[in-house]
């Protein structure tokens, strides 16, 4: 697992960001032991610098997980990016992933998983 949060600067913003594996891994580790599709909302931390205090940001991911020869695969990714925009002012953005998977080996029917995931990102004057 890496840090806990981590900091981007360019020009006269900075994006702070926390990873969200800390945030992840004990709803991961609920969400398998059902055999459903499973809806879970995990709050994000970031550091607001203006204010220097912590927020919590909110994203959301769906997913259905595959069946097969009693075992249960989880495709688990995260994706961050990051974009400046004017100055003076806060702005937010969302990022949307999506993957979806299906197919048939022989006789055995991979049931098809999807992953869904978006959360907001704060800039922040530098």
């Amino acid at each position: 697992m890496g840090e806990m949060s981590e900091e981007i600067t360019e020009g006269k913003y900075s994006l702070v960001y926390a990873h969200p594996e800390a945030f992840l891994s004990i709803s991961i580790g609920t969400a398998i032991l059902s055999a459903f599709e499973r809806d879970i909302t995990v709050s994000c931390i970031a550091f607001d610098e203006a204010h220097k205090s912590w927020s919590f940001n909110v994203y959301y991911y769906y997913y259905y997980y595959y069946y097969y020869y009693y075992y249960y695969y989880f495709y688990y990714s995260y994706y961050y990016y990051y974009y400046f925009y004017y100055y003076y002012y806060y702005y937010y953005y969302y990022y949307y992933y999506y993957y979806h998977h299906h197919h048939n080996h022989h006789h055995h029917n991979h049931h098809h998983y999807h992953y869904y995931y978006y959360y907001y990102y704060y800039l922040v004057p530098s």
